[in-house]
């Protein structure tokens, strides 16, 4: 008899970075201490694009604590995420414990970036040569844009699809939000977008209150019956994806629709007990 759960994707490895929390461990220490994470923007990050004071969010004051494991490249100054980035892929490697060099010759590299549109060779060739090529992941890697705010959903399915075909054994989905660089609120404030509280309009008519953050994070996946037939430990099961849309997203109506489509997708006709959005 066929398990339901052959045709998932487990979750074998995760890490996090947050603001004033460099791992998920040290993050869920703070939100049980109610710690508060929001302050404002450092001015020394502003570059002059928008005054500093005047923007709450949550912020990386400090550079995360980088794991032992993680190279440290004599470019990270060249692109403001790779160090991060790379970090975030080491510490999911190693949770997965993946990281040994047959696996990672297997291993395929997704990054949810933040250009609009398409990724450039450009793009791909910096997280080819900044991240992958230095760990040793020899899979394929693609950079997919978070323009439309669905790119969760493509990548997961770029992701199943590699998976269950036997292109790849693992594939690792990793990301970095960084709006507090310069160049992000330069763009915003050249565009005409941002409100008087300095941050995007659209945020501020969609839901009053909610604030610009800054963060990181990276899974490392495989087929779930692989791993069942391992007997490798697993975070969570990826059943169902669905789409919504950014801006929609975050008064909640794109958010709802795309909950809807991933339960339809995943078979589960029940309200599932826990949404996080």
């Amino acid at each position: 008899m066929s398990n339901p759960n052959d045709n998932a994707l487990a979750i074998v490895g995760m890490s996090a970075c947050f603001p004033g929390a460099h791992d998920l461990e040290a993050f869920w220490r703070g939100v049980v201490n109610g710690r508060r994470f929001l302050g404002p923007l450092p001015p020394e990050r502003a570059g002059g694009a928008v005054p500093a004071a005047a923007v709450t969010g949550g912020f990386f004051t400090t550079p995360c604590r980088l794991h032992p494991r993680t190279p440290v490249l004599d470019d990270d100054g060249s692109h403001p995420h790779l160090a991060l980035l790379r970090d975030l892929v080491v510490r999911a490697l190693c949770d997965a414990g993946a990281e040994s060099p047959a696996r990672l010759a297997q291993t395929d590299l997704l990054i949810a970036g933040e250009h609009d549109g398409e990724a450039d060779a450009g793009a791909v060739e910096a997280v080819r040569a900044g991240v992958a090529a230095p760990l040793g992941i020899g899979g394929a890697v693609r950079v997919f844009s978070l323009s439309e705010g669905a790119a969760l959903a493509p990548l997961l399915r770029a992701a199943a699809q590699r998976l269950r075909a036997g292109a790849a054994g693992h594939v690792i989905l990793a990301g970095v939000s960084g709006p507090a660089l310069p160049a992000w609120w330069h763009r915003l404030r050249r565009d005409g977008v941002l409100c008087e509280q300095g941050f995007p309009e659209f945020l501020a008519e969609a839901r009053p209150g909610v604030l610009p953050g800054e963060g990181g994070g990276a899974v490392v996946l495989a087929p779930y019956a692989t791993v069942a037939a391992g007997g490798e430990s697993v975070h969570a099961l990826v059943t169902g994806v669905g789409d919504g849309s950014a801006e929609s997203a975050v008064s909640g109506d794109g958010a709802g629709s795309g909950i809807r489509a991933a339960l339809d997708a995943a078979g589960a006709g029940a309200c599932p007990d826990y949404i996080e959005v």
